[in-house]
């Protein structure tokens, strides 16, 4: 019987609830009345389908619209780091400028003022060649090298420093170290310093 209407449409009246998972709709009847009816299989499917696939759409346009906020926030952050930088260089550059340029128009001042108040004596036992000569080598050191090692003594300053700050941040017992070789390079800069200058002395001469 079953194989036979399988195929048919048919309408069966039970109170028994034991048929209710081989039929593919149910009416709920009272006094002659539809009180309730279940979802058709086929319907019920495809609003599962339905809901399925809207709730694919609106995962895809929440996650691509999350993907476009981030992708968005990043590009406006290192665009404002990659502005910054080239603003803060520029500046750099100007005021490290003015200050080797300031810098090189008072110690030449202080030379001509050094020549100009030393004894007749000095200017007898020294020729006017060396002393131009002296003069020329002196101020191409400030002008040629004064602005970069400058530069480079602010770029070791700021880095030493940074650096400190992040390993007293991470841990104090950092510091320990730190000072062991800060105190090394003072003492390595007292035996340095000495040296250095006679070498510039003979190099000068």
């Amino acid at each position: 019987m079953h194989r036979f209407l399988s195929e048919k449409i048919c309408i069966f009246v039970t109170q028994n609830h034991h048929f209710f998972d081989k039929v593919d709709s149910i009416l709920w009847v009272e006094n002659g009345a539809v009180v309730k009816r279940s979802p058709d299989t086929v319907s019920s499917k495809n609003e599962q389908l339905e809901e399925n696939i809207s709730l694919y759409k609106h995962s895809n346009t929440t996650v691509s619209h999350g993907l476009i906020t981030v992708y968005n926030f990043t590009l406006t952050l290192y665009s404002c780091l990659i502005l910054g930088t080239v603003v803060l260089s520029v500046i750099s550059a100007i005021l490290l400028f003015n200050f080797t340029r300031a810098a090189s128009n008072k110690l030449h001042n202080l030379m001509v003022k050094s020549m100009m108040g030393a004894v007749m004596y000095f200017h007898d036992i020294i020729p006017i060649g060396s002393i131009i000569n002296r003069f020329s080598k002196d101020l191409t050191v400030i002008d040629e090298q004064l602005p970069f090692v400058v530069y480079d003594l602010l770029e070791i300053l700021f880095s030493f420093c940074g650096v400190v700050i992040l390993l007293a941040y991470v841990n104090l017992l950092f510091l320990i170290p730190v000072s062991v070789i800060v105190t090394i390079m003072y003492f390595m800069r007292k035996i340095y310093i000495p040296a250095g200058r006679n070498l510039q002395r003979m190099d000068m001469a």
